[in-house]
């Protein structure tokens, strides 16, 4: 039978006094409506019920080449901070967290209508769409690719919670990532900037990079400001020219989330 891989079981015993649930709402394992997906191992993708190889959990590289009877998701059930939680969690993956890039998908709601899912076979930046059955409108799902079955789940969540993590997140190697498609891995050489000197309005609280693979943060924008918007070197990812709260250039430049840039307009 599918079984619960000891990186979840122990990530389950981190979050229960954390979040108040108790662990039969923190599901890893699938129950028999599990048919599919990352709740599941070989034995039963594979077994009479299951869906083999046209199973989405078992496409990728990283996940056919690692599929063992071992589940690779958790539910987590509804608590005070549900919402805030799957919010946090969706926006560390885009913008690549080095805790957050063994994180294959989030299903989640934020008003308990909508559900969400973002996909990081998409592109880490990639903006959520609306999928998913109406359960996780009350509760999150997140799934891990299956190559990273025996690393810790834990230091992403114990960031959110602002508790020591158990263990460091380790460094990213440069020659074999652990993503492996960075969808923003090309060196800028040239890149479509605007006929006419244009402004932007940043929004509060936006990330700024150094470079634009958007994997380290810079910093964060408080109050959001007018800057001058300098083109959009990648599909997604703006340039914009920092001023100060005073609305003053800082004579630096820096990579931004498009998502974060509104109301582009001539200087």
């Amino acid at each position: 039978m599918s079984q619960n891989p000891q990186t979840l079981v122990d990530l389950r015993a981190f979050l229960m006094p954390l979040t108040g649930l108790a662990a039969v709402s923190l599901g890893i394992v699938g129950n028999a409506a599990h048919l599919s997906g990352y709740h599941l191992g070989r034995d039963r993708i594979f077994g009479p019920d299951g869906q083999g190889d046209q199973d989405y959990s078992t496409r990728s590289e990283r996940d056919n080449k690692f599929l063992t009877n071992q589940a690779s998701a958790m539910d987590i059930g509804s608590f005070a901070r549900l919402r805030e939680l799957s919010r946090f969690i969706v926006e560390e993956g885009q913008v690549n967290a080095p805790d957050t890039r063994d994180i294959r998908e989030v299903i989640y709601s934020l008003d308990g209508k909508k559900v969400l899912r973002w996909d990081r076979e998409r592109g880490f930046m990639s903006e959520p769409k609306e999928e998913g059955d109406s359960s996780h409108r009350t509760h999150t799902h997140v799934s891990w690719y299956r190559d990273s079955v025996d690393r810790d789940k834990r230091p992403l969540l114990a960031r959110f919670f602002s508790v020591p993590s158990p263990v460091p997140v380790p460094p990213v190697d440069p020659v074999n990532p652990i993503d492996p498609v960075p969808v923003q891995g090309e060196v800028v050489k040239s890149f479509a900037v605007p006929k006419a000197m244009s402004v932007c309005t940043v929004a509060q609280g936006a990330r700024f990079f150094d470079a634009s693979d958007l994997a380290d943060v810079a910093f964060n924008i408080d109050p959001g400001r007018d800057m001058p918007f300098l083109g959009e070197p990648f599909p997604g990812v703006a340039l914009v020219h920092r001023t100060d709260e005073q609305g003053n250039a800082t004579g630096r430049a820096f990579f931004v989330r498009m998502a974060d840039v509104k109301n582009i307009r001539p200087a």
